[in-house]
């Protein structure tokens, strides 16, 4: 178990230090036909971090749409994994700098969404509900800084050039392929 930790910090460690993030663009669709949901959900979106001495863990920002006929709803997904509990606090624990202006997001914490893998990284969820002009303003920014906050603290990450992309892509494909930067 000691050792699949040093292994996580080390991996973690190298990828912040070196200033990578994995932006790869990938949307999962889940169909659920009891209720009738399907789920559009953007993976792997991991923000950038300016952590490159102190391991604070990887933070992802992902997009989800739920379309049930004509009602559509639309959800950015936090995922923090790490080596111990942040705690995503309920209410306004995602703060957005978007291009100067400060938007935050309240959601219902991870209080419901937490879990440690097999390896013994601690995993923990938030969704926040957020309106599609919030989606495309975020996909359109030129920088964007984020803040995560926990119970006891908080992290900073920023997105990276690969960030903003996801964000326009899954705004062209699943929210309105219009709009003019889609073209």
């Amino acid at each position: 178990m000691k050792k699949n930790k040093i292994l996580f910090l080390l991996i973690s460690s190298a990828l912040i230090f070196a200033g990578c993030t994995s932006v790869s663009y990938r949307v999962n669709v889940i169909e659920d036909e009891i209720p009738g949901v399907t789920i559009y959900r953007m993976r792997n979106n991991l923000l950038g971090s300016d952590d490159r001495f102190l391991t604070t863990g990887n933070a992802y920002l992902n997009l989800q749409k739920n379309a049930r006929n004509t009602d559509v709803s639309y959800y950015m997904i936090l995922e923090y994994y790490t080596e111990k509990w942040l705690l995503i606090r309920e209410g306004e624990s995602l703060v957005l700098t978007i291009d100067g202006e400060t938007v935050g997001y309240r959601g219902e914490g991870s209080k419901n969404h937490r879990d440690i893998t097999s390896q013994g990284a601690y995993i923990e969820k938030a969704f926040y509900n957020i309106e599609p002009s919030d989606i495309e303003r975020i996909a359109t920014a030129k920088s964007i800084a984020v803040k995560i906050i926990g119970d006891d603290a908080f992290i900073y990450r920023h997105f990276a050039a690969g960030n903003s992309k996801n964000f326009r892509l899954f705004y062209c494909e699943y929210v309105d392929k219009t709009a003019k930067f889609c073209e």
